[in-house]
């Protein structure tokens, strides 16, 4: 037996389970939603701070109470912090510990834990990460991807940040942050396993409702630029991450434009690997895929291949993108496995019982994940899809990163 259900307290609050009483294990989130296009550009890394701050990685020497706390209650407490969003999970619930476990989340959300201390330890772990970023070619390579995409803005900026931004903040910038980020009204507390959803409500009531019901300032979307630019690296492959914007108008989309990225990508006599002669037998050479943001999408290409004319491989994929005609998009959907596609949307389909898939829905598109239903390849899918490729490709809207 499984049970979606999803409660509202009066301060905005709202918390969501899927209950599956064959579940081995209960996942619990806190899912903020505000992340890194919330700093300012001269505040980049912020929100990132944030989280490490408010929870930091695992130490062995218990360097704060935060670390004594989580170790003293046998928790597993994981983040994150992406463009939009901030996730805090603990894995192993149960129903012994589900109280003190929204207790851990209650005192992340209120900023319990900040201190003088933790910011520095903090900084030492971002300095840390920030470094080996900087060691990683891809890595800089869509970063300078993003900064066109994005130019002057919090989504074209590294998550991290840079040295210079996150030495110049102090406790206080995380302090505003939090009080102006970390609200009721922004914010999901999601539980997926075998624990019920009435019990939930009852441990999150305790700690959530005393906090106010202040509502989140409305956020610009991001705008799109476009441009192209190069990275000077060391790597004698030739590297390309492309870019190209699309609007997704709600959740029934995002299967198709998933189904497109494999269409793309898969191996054809007429695609793309078939017009830059991409060896088959090296893994990883073209990866594509959508990214949603909140409110335009981007279709994301990633090619790694022995070149000696990089500027000659973008016009020949340029060409290709371009050449999606009714026809062509049909004969390259007869040539793939029905097969091959179902397990593909197995793979990427979204499930109630996944807890990141529940309070993305849930936050993105006021959904369940189960309210998307999984599309097959019948006569309205086709239609879509040759919709998107047909118009995938806009030259004033590229952006295209290369190496040299």
């Amino acid at each position: 037996m499984t049970k979606t259900k999803i409660t509202e307290f009066s301060n905005l609050l709202r918390v969501a389970s899927h209950y599956d009483k064959n579940a081995l294990s209960t996942t619990l989130c806190l899912w903020v939603g505000s992340g890194s296009s919330s700093d300012t550009l001269e505040k980049n890394g912020l929100a990132h701070l944030l989280e490490h701050t408010l929870f930091g990685p695992y130490s062995t020497n218990n360097r704060s109470d935060i670390y004594s706390g989580i170790i003293n209650k046998d928790i597993k407490l994981s983040a994150f912090t992406k463009l939009d969003n901030t996730c805090f999970i603990i894995e192993t619930v149960n129903r012994e510990n589900l109280q003190a476990c929204i207790d851990v989340l209650s005192d992340i959300f209120s900023g319990r834990w900040l201190s003088e201390q933790g910011l520095i330890e903090a900084k030492l772990d971002i300095r840390e990460e920030i470094n080996l970023l900087l060691q990683d070619e891809d890595e800089i390579l869509f970063d300078a991807l993003n900064a066109i995409c994005f130019p002057e803005q919090s989504y074209g900026q590294p998550i991290a940040g840079s040295h210079k931004t996150i030495s110049k903040l102090q406790i206080e910038d995380l302090q505003d942050f939090l009080k102006q980020e970390y609200i009721a009204a922004n914010t999901l507390i999601c539980m997926t396993g075998n624990l019920e959803h009435k019990q939930l409500v009852d441990c999150v009531e305790k700690k959530f409702s005393q906090f106010p019901a202040d509502r989140k300032r409305p956020l610009l979307g991001p705008k799109w630029r476009g441009g192209i630019t190069h990275v000077n690296q060391k790597d004698d492959r030739t590297k390309i991450a492309i870019s190209l914007a699309f609007y997704a108008k709600d959740l029934s989309d995002y299967y198709l434009f998933w189904l497109a990225s494999f269409i793309l990508a898969a191996e054809t006599n007429t695609g793309l690997r078939s017009v830059l002669n991409l060896n088959e037998s090296v893994l990883d050479n073209l990866c594509i895929y959508p990214e949603f943001l909140s409110n335009v999408g981007r279709m994301n290409f990633y090619l790694n291949m022995q070149s000696s004319n990089c500027l000659a491989e973008i016009d020949k994929i340029r060409n290709e993108l371009s050449s999606f005609t009714n026809t062509k998009i049909q004969n390259i959907l007869g040539q793939l496995k029905q097969t091959d596609i179902e397990q593909f949307l197995k793979i990427i389909q979204l499930k109630n019982s996944n807890i990141e898939h529940l309070a993305m829905c849930l936050r993105n598109y006021e959904l369940f994940p189960s309210n998307a239903t999984l599309p097959c390849l019948q006569s309205e899918v086709k239609d879509g899809l040759i919709c998107i490729l047909g118009a995938i490709y806009e030259p004033d809207l590229e952006a295209i990163a290369y190496s040299i």
